[in-house]
């Protein structure tokens, strides 16, 4: 699912509640990666843990903008991410509106999921949360 490697390490930590492992990797890589869309996805599942469901969604909501921006992408030096972790940022979506009850976001995530159209669904989040705003 990842293609960094530190990142698939990192992975494994959280779903072990090894957080304080996780936050070193986060912290090491951060000034290069920190606009990658699978740091981002990681930083939401570390940002959830810690109950900052908002940042969360976020931050995922940022790595499918990035995600989804070639040009951005190869400005980094960033390759595009798996389709099975598009799949599992979408997932950490769905989840955290049920914990924040947003049921708009709900529905959309679900349709999206049904459809499998990234791209819209970011379109839609772009409309729904105008807060988040990319500086390319």
């Amino acid at each position: 699912m990842f293609k960094i490697k530190n990142f698939a390490e990192l992975h494994k930590f959280l779903d072990n509640n090894k957080y304080d492992e996780a936050n070193k990797i986060l912290i090491h890589n951060r000034e290069k990666f920190y606009m990658h869309p699978e740091y981002l996805f990681l930083m939401a599942r570390y940002l959830k843990i810690n109950k900052k469901y908002y940042q969360a969604i976020d931050c995922l909501h940022a790595a499918l903008q990035h995600n989804n921006d070639l040009n951005f992408l190869n400005s980094k030096n960033y390759e595009k991410t798996t389709d099975e972790l598009v799949k599992n940022i979408m997932l950490l979506i769905l989840e955290l509106s049920k914990f924040i009850k947003n049921q708009t976001l709900i529905v959309e995530t679900e349709d999206a999921l049904k459809n499998l159209d990234n791209w819209k669904f970011t379109q839609k989040l772009d409309l729904l949360m105008p807060g988040v705003k990319r500086n390319k």
